[in-house]
């Protein structure tokens, strides 16, 4: 499946200058190696601002004034960033180069990430942990659906979890079987989160998704009432003396 978090290329048009004037402004914090971070974001040629600054905000809490301390945690947010929506391998890898350069990580380093990183899932009572993301539980969930942990899926449980954490919409495509709604499933029996699905097909239109109006035969409204009144009546009077007027009732309904 591939992860996207944003859509288009809004916003390539920005030079470095203001670019590195959004950062700056933004985020005190990474005001130091800001002009890093342009100068990566601009290696990278298919990136956008908003991808730029998606990346700063995630890396806020990882760093401060410069990059002394290269984490695993800045170079996975700026794959999600930068290379989720991406699903050319070539490209994906190159991105991971790049930014494995940027960050002083070697080349052996980067390809082991790529090959053989896999998040661990540590659930707990209150939170579920995955990877480098942390979400409440609302209540505690009996019954879980079937799902296999392996190292594809526990990769997007992570990128799902990190986007649900950060309030990000996040779009998932891919082929059938990938794992795109069973990853979003489980996360939610995890979490306690009410999941609501609407399937959508060529035939789909805004009714389906926002409600609409159409015509209504106002017997089917007074019908229920209709009912309940015979009933309470027929509990309250006698039907043999009343026979009548049920009767008339009913033929008006």
């Amino acid at each position: 499946a591939v992860v996207s978090t944003q859509s288009g290329h809004y916003g390539r048009a920005l030079s470095t200058c203001p670019s590195l004037q959004i950062l700056s402004e933004r985020f005190g914090a990474l005001r130091g190696c800001a002009g890093r971070l342009v100068e990566l974001y601009r290696s990278l040629g298919n990136a956008n601002v908003r991808q730029l600054i998606r990346w700063a905000y995630r890396i806020r809490a990882y760093l401060t004034h410069h990059l002394t301390v290269v984490t695993k945690e800045v170079f996975l947010e700026a794959l999600d960033c930068f290379c989720s929506w991406q699903s050319s391998r070539e490209y994906r890898y190159s991105a991971a180069l790049k930014i494995g350069t940027f960050l002083n990580m070697s080349r052996d380093k980067v390809d082991d990430f790529m090959a053989t990183y896999k998040p661990p899932i540590a659930p707990s009572l209150t939170h579920y942990v995955v990877g480098r993301a942390t979400l409440p539980r609302k209540q505690e969930q009996q019954e879980c659906s079937v799902f296999a942990p392996t190292r594809h899926s526990c990769i997007l449980l992570e990128k799902l979890a990190c986007c649900i954490v950060q309030g990000e919409p996040v779009l998932l495509t891919g082929e059938t079987g990938t794992g795109k709604t069973s990853s979003v499933q489980h996360l939610a029996e995890r979490t306690g989160t009410k999941l609501v699905v609407i399937n959508m097909s060529q035939q789909s239109d805004t009714t389906d998704l926002l409600g609409g109006f159409k015509p209504l035969d106002i017997v089917q409204l007074l019908k229920p009432i209709y009912e309940e009144f015979e009933l309470l009546f027929k509990k309250t009077f006698s039907v043999s003396k009343n026979a009548n007027f049920l009767q008339k009732i009913q033929v008006c309904s």
